[in-house]
């Protein structure tokens, strides 16, 4: 199967909870990417990257199964993030912004689902209309909105905006922390929040985290799993991991309590490998172990 990941690629410079400074590759396009590759999945990348991205860059994504279209290719320097970890939370400032995801490159792609998961106002609304209008009848559509929600000041320094408006018609899931829930819903937070994005946007699916647990929702089921607090050096990457596990177990199972488990289970994979940057993608034997264990210890509540 076939996933199409609309996001740009990022090259990061990390500062972990211990003050070691990592940099690397990095964005949707390399954590879901990757994951989605442990899953067996074709993947398409809608991104766009800087000349000043280097060799051993472009050789790792292929090494991996991830290839960058020259189209792609953009005068403007790859966008780049300097992220402080804190605890569980990150502080980030942008240092460069590459150009927006052009439509052409959406409109020439075929693919049987679709993984939009902006890092700076890089996918305009026509490139959502587009792929909304033009998805086939089976094609799963998944939004990380982070880069709409996204404002920065003269510093660089990233924070939420209070609120946005966005036409969210046509996607089928979406996944919220808690500062987005926030801005998506005028301050909404926990159970209120996430009912009213499933009832107002009309979402099939959605994903939320928070410090203590992860969340899902469809229709007037809310359906939680715990996460036990670690201490580990470096998050960056974990909300692509759960939106991907996400993405691909239900285009193989259609079933969202196996592909909300087996999410959650990647989270919790990656977090107890205790990694820096890209070496946090769990393989998909340990999501599966983990996976079973939370089926068995899935709790719901009708809203």
């Amino acid at each position: 199967m076939d996933l199409t990941i609309v996001s740009n690629l990022v090259r990061d410079t990390i500062v972990g909870n211990d003050g070691v400074i990592l940099q690397t590759l990095g964005g949707p396009p390399c954590y879901a990417g990757l994951m989605a590759r442990e899953f067996g999945f074709n993947i398409n990348l809608v991104t766009r990257y800087g000349k000043d991205l280097m060799e051993k860059d472009i050789h790792i994504l292929k090494t991996n199964g991830l290839s960058l279209k020259s189209s792609g290719l953009s005068d403007l320097p790859t966008t780049k993030f300097v992220i402080h970890c804190l605890g569980r939370s990150r502080k980030l400032v942008l240092e460069s912004k590459c150009d927006k995801v052009r439509l052409e490159d959406v409109m020439e792609t075929v693919t049987d689902g679709w993984l939009i998961s902006p890092v700076f106002d890089e996918v305009s609304q026509p490139v959502l209309d587009y792929i909304r209008d033009h998805r086939g009848d089976l094609d799963f559509v998944m939004l990380d909105p982070q880069g709409f929600t996204r404002v920065s000041d003269d510093q660089g320094t990233i924070s939420t905006r209070n609120d946005i408006s966005l036409d969210l018609k046509g996607m089928r899931a979406i996944k919220l922390d808690p500062a987005e829930l926030a801005c998506l819903t005028g301050g909404l937070s926990g159970v209120a929040g996430i009912k009213k994005v499933v009832d107002h946007y009309h979402v099939d699916y959605l994903l939320h985290t928070d410090e203590k647990a992860i969340h899902a929702a469809t229709g007037d089921t809310h359906y939680w799993l715990k996460i036990s607090d670690m201490n580990i050096p470096d998050s960056t990457g974990i909300g692509d991991i759960l939106s991907s596990t996400f993405a691909c177990t239900f285009m193989k199972e259609n079933d969202v309590i196996w592909a909300f488990c087996f999410a959650v289970g990647a989270v919790l994979a990656s977090l107890n490998l205790k990694r820096r940057g890209l070496e946090k993608i769990p393989k998909r034997s340990k999501v599966e172990e983990n996976a079973a264990y939370f089926y068995a210890a899935l709790n719901y509540e009708k809203f």
